[in-house]
């Protein structure tokens, strides 16, 4: 220290007014890590499925091939002395959680849907299908639940993954694509990350650095 100023430099000492506390709070002060961040799951309401994805689901269950054969109308195949659109329908009851509403969709779409669907079956003026509907929706104990599996959902700018019952997040950013290049060896993708405070990072990855999460991290830039 030579206590001389230095040329174009101020010649006296300013109040902060907080500014290095504020910069220290920002960019120096660790951040220790809150023991909110683990969040009770019922805090989250977790979606139900839509349409295409209890048809997913429901192709790559264990009973999918009874599934199937009956979603394409092929029930003679299957084995079903009828058309079992009421075994059709319980199977919709489970994935779709009893949403009779889903279910009359998804059934219109399948290959057993015919005209006596909406016939009308009683003199209360119900049709044959809501009576179809109703009674696998009154036979079927058990139903889908998202909760029964680990769940990675985004919620508030984030990527969180449930646990039991507990919610964990996993980012504070949430991944926006923007293109893909598709090659024979490789496929390129181009994204935005757009953190918690809406900074907008864009991002180039390849396929296989979704494989390492170390990779990954190291490219993301842990934001």
């Amino acid at each position: 220290m030579t206590g001389e100023r230095l040329p174009g430099t101020p010649d006296y000492i300013a109040e902060d007014n907080g500014a290095l506390a504020w910069i220290h709070e920002n960019y120096i002060k660790s951040k220790k890590r809150s023991g909110k961040s683990k969040k009770n799951r019922k805090n989250f309401k977790l979606e139900p499925l839509t349409d295409e994805e209890i048809l997913e689901k429901a192709q790559t269950a264990e009973n999918h091939k009874e599934f199937e054969l009956l979603w394409e109308g092929k029930w003679q195949e299957a084995g079903y002395p009828s058309q079992s659109e009421a075994d059709l329908c319980c199977m919709l009851a489970f994935w779709s959680g009893k949403n009779k509403e889903q279910m009359d969709r998804l059934f219109r779409n399948s290959g057993l849907f015919r005209e006596k669907w909406d016939t009308v079956h009683h003199a209360s003026g119900a049709t044959y299908g809501q009576e179809t509907l109703d009674k696998a929706i009154e036979v079927t104990e058990n139903v889908y639940s998202r909760e029964s599996e680990s769940v990675i959902f985004e919620h508030e700018g984030r990527y969180y993954r449930t646990r039991g019952e507990s919610v964990y997040p996993i980012t504070n950013f949430i991944i926006q694509p923007v293109e893909m290049i598709v090659s024979e060896d490789e496929t390129q993708m181009t994204d935005d990350l757009i953190t918690i405070r809406d900074e907008i990072y864009r991002q180039t990855f390849m396929t296989t650095d979704f494989n390492n999460i170390q990779k990954f991290n190291y490219l993301s830039g842990y934001f």
